[in-house]
């Protein structure tokens, strides 16, 4: 059965601000000025993480420490999920449609725990059949270094699922990349944060996920079939 395959934050989730608060709460303790528009770029357009950044501010000492962080900022971001995050606008309404044409799967940078916390926090949970995460249970023979496009490999095995039948919905430049490394088409829908990056690549830019529906994601697999 086709496949959709759903970025998690920015996506599903208004998240991203909220995993940079968190972030910056922990951050700060070592006065390390990490602001919204430098993890917008680092992290949510190229990808990179928390040791790109610490090395980045030239606090190498602290890359020993980087599961301990991480750890810190896990407990902050969870304890604020009700306060710091929302649904994007027609996921509650758009997910029941899609379900019953397509299988549905999930895909995050973030932990397993992170994302189980989030789907069940907004009852989405019954609707993935997978979810892939960044401290997944992984095959590094298999599929190489846990990354967004190992993971969409993945999840494609998972399901016995060609790629080119599988569609990648994100919201930035990584997810557009991730997906082509599959050869799998890709729809976006850009937030404020992802405008800028560069999206040409998609194979349909969506304004909201409202927009999404059963027969968009069948005219872009009959497109690039």
């Amino acid at each position: 059965m086709e496949t959709i395959v759903f970025d998690l934050n920015g996506t599903l989730v208004d998240s991203e601000r909220a995993h940079w608060l968190a972030y910056n709460d922990v951050l700060q303790k070592y006065s390390i000025d990490f602001g919204f528009a430098e993890f917008s770029e680092d992290w949510t357009r190229r990808g990179q993480g928390l040791s790109f950044t610490l090395s980045k501010h030239g606090r190498s000492d602290l890359l020993p420490f980087v599961d301990d962080l991480k750890g810190q900022k896990d407990l902050i971001f969870r304890s604020k999920i009700a306060e710091r995050l929302s649904l994007m606008p027609g996921v509650a309404e758009i997910l029941p449609k899609l379900i019953l044409d397509f299988v549905l799967a999930v895909d995050s940078t973030s932990t397993k725990e992170d994302i189980t916390k989030i789907l069940d926090h907004f009852e989405l949970t019954p609707y993935f059949r997978i979810i892939g995460a960044s401290d997944m249970p992984w095959d590094s023979k298999r599929y190489g270094k846990n990354s967004k496009s190992s993971r969409l490999k993945y999840i494609a095995n998972q399901l016995r699922c060609d790629t080119k039948q599988c569609i990648m919905v994100g919201d930035a430049e990584k997810d557009i990349i991730a997906a082509k490394d599959n050869n799998m088409p890709v729809i976006i829908i850009p937030t404020e944060t992802t405008k800028d990056n560069d999206l040409s690549s998609a194979d349909l830019i969506l304004s909201s996920f409202i927009e999404l529906s059963c027969e968009v994601v069948r005219n872009v697999l009959k497109r690039i079939a």
